[in-house]
């Protein structure tokens, strides 16, 4: 069991959940099960905070007759929660190999976790997608991080900000042998990114997805 430490409202459809760290052992782009009251449902959410803080952030979108997000919505300050063990496939920091980051919604929280290291290099490109400018967490330490970064944002017009999805800005990614593509999002941004990178050469061991649903 874990105390849940804080609660943040970032918009009205994503709130994050900042639990103490039960002694999971995790390394960036590590996920876990979190478990509802009835010690059944559960469901698994990556890991936004780096190995190094003492908390452990989740970051939870609102949806409605979520299996679990709805029961989450009802934690407070000092309820427990029930944390599983970590596991995951895609971890940016294994290795120095230049990258390119492609996130949409919560799937940025694998990098976040990687950006918790200073000494990390920042990605060549990161691509965020999101519905509304509110629903970008930490865009502003995202930029200072990686200046490359573009957001797109598809369900309003922001100044200076892509109005579309980010499937619209794989023509400006960086392509060279030796990349590695990391994907974490939505199935369908997921499958347009790796059709995308297979048609222009990119080999399927260098494209590292995660789903989410």
């Amino acid at each position: 069991m874990a105390k849940v430490l804080q609660i943040l409202e970032h918009s009205p459809r994503l709130y994050e959940v900042l639990v103490e760290n039960p002694g999971l052992d995790f390394q960036p782009g590590d996920s876990t099960l979190l478990v509802d009251r009835d010690k059944i449902t559960a469901r698994p959410y990556c890991i936004a905070s780096h190995p190094s803080e003492a908390v452990l952030r989740f970051l939870v979108s609102r949806i409605t007759g979520g299996a679990l997000s709805n029961s989450l919505d009802l934690l407070r300050v000092g309820d427990d929660i029930s944390v599983g063990p970590c596991f995951g496939q895609l971890h940016p920091a294994a290795n120095r190999a230049p990258k390119v980051f492609i996130a949409t919604g919560t799937g940025i929280a694998p990098f976040l976790s990687y950006f918790g290291d200073a000494t990390a290099p920042p990605p060549l490109a990161l691509l965020y997608g999101v519905r509304y400018f509110a629903d970008a967490i930490d865009w502003k330490q995202l930029q200072q991080r990686c200046p490359t970064t573009r957001l797109a944002v598809s369900a309003e017009r922001v100044p200076d900000t892509h109005y579309g999805r980010v499937t619209d800005l794989f023509h400006s990614l960086p392509i060279a042998t030796g990349i590695e593509y990391y994907l974490c999002g939505h199935g369908d941004m997921i499958r347009s990114a790796t059709d995308h990178l297979q048609e222009i050469g990119i080999t399927p061991t260098a494209i590292k997805t995660e789903k989410f649903f």
